[in-house]
């Protein structure tokens, strides 16, 4: 059809391509990975099994691309940890502030390569009564800053969001945000995952990585550190070695 110049033809590849360029002008990154994971697809389709195991030698080598440089890491979980009080929703919001809007600070010094949206899953501060002047305060672009709070998904669908959710994944769909924040992960873990189980976190935390190199986001989890006495370093996050 595209040898006869059909008009019909043309039109649509016309459309097709200035979709794609469009879409690619509007944010490469993440046109680059629902091009390779469509790819992705169809060579698994291809094969017949999603469970096929890879050759090495056909591993594309690969440079690790940042959100934040040397901090940041796109398509991978993240990890926040400290105490209750010493600034952690500060930080964040700065961050946010940095992702949204380009807003550098003491902890952002150097202007970002890209900016987009971020989605806050809010476990703990409320939305309109800490979070929306905490972030608006660090300068954020608050046209780009999505935030879905765990009391009121609960009291909208009478369940409690959880990692692995579907609803989780459609909003990351819907929405393509750069940067996804879970404060803190005690709020979005499933009511009968132990923190404590290695085995148990392993299995939790999963799906984030792979929402994260899917959509080619960086992930960043938030969490309290634990007050036992003799416990430093990563002992103390939250009993769970394995985050």
């Amino acid at each position: 059809a595209c040898n006869m110049q059909l008009p019909a033809v043309n039109y649509k590849i016309d459309q097709w391509l200035n979709t794609c360029k469009q879409a690619w002008q509007a944010a490469p990154a993440a046109f680059m990975a629902a091009v390779n994971a469509d790819a992705k697809q169809r060579k698994l389709a291809l094969e017949g099994s999603a469970a096929q195991p890879g050759l090495l030698a056909d591993v594309p080598m690969q440079s690790v691309a940042w959100l934040v440089p040397q901090l940041l890491p796109l398509g991978e979980v993240s990890l926040l940890g400290a105490d209750g009080g010493t600034g952690k929703g500060i930080w964040q919001a700065q961050l946010i502030a940095y992702v949204t809007a380009g807003k550098t600070s003491g902890f952002f010094p150097l202007p970002p390569q890209q900016t987009g949206k971020v989605l806050l899953l809010a476990g703990e501060d409320d939305p309109g009564k800490v979070l929306k002047g905490r972030i608006a305060a660090a300068g954020a672009d608050m046209s780009k800053v999505m935030v879905v709070s765990a009391d009121d998904y609960y009291l909208r669908t009478g369940h409690q969001l959880c990692i692995g959710d579907d609803d989780i994944t459609t909003f990351v769909a819907k929405i393509n945000p750069i940067l996804l924040i879970l404060d803190p992960l005690q709020s979005f873990l499933p009511p009968d995952v132990e923190m404590a189980s290695r085995n148990q976190m392993r299995g939790a935390v999963l799906p984030l990585k792979s929402l994260s190199t899917k959509y080619h986001l960086a992930t960043l989890i938030s969490m309290h550190t634990n007050k036992r006495p003799g416990v430093s370093g990563r002992g103390r996050l939250a009993d769970s070695s394995d985050l």
